[in-house]
């Protein structure tokens, strides 16, 4: 499940390709554990239309968000998806 995942999360951002080039969040996320965990977070990500597409690396418990192109996103809106998701912001690094 978690190679399906990753895989699925590379293909997203090569298909977005340079022409959606937008900038990169990292979020460390506690209590991101399981892939159930980043499907959460994932799903929540994307009903933000600002988000093109997020990966989770659960070893380091950091989600990264990268925007559309000309799209932005505030640390408080990051904040309120991944809180509704079930989970906790430690830190938003830009």
């Amino acid at each position: 499940m978690k190679r399906t995942l990753i895989a699925a999360t590379t293909f997203c951002f090569v298909m977005m390709g340079s022409a959606h080039a937008g900038k990169i969040i990292n979020v460390k996320v506690h209590g991101l554990v399981c892939d159930f965990c980043a499907q959460a977070i994932g799903i929540m990500l994307k009903r933000d239309p600002a988000v093109g597409g997020s990966r989770i690396n659960l070893n380091n418990k950091v989600v990264t968000i990268k925007l559309r192109s000309g799209r932005k996103i505030s640390n408080r809106r990051i904040t309120q998806l991944i809180t509704a998701a079930g989970y906790q912001v430690v830190g938003i690094a830009r």
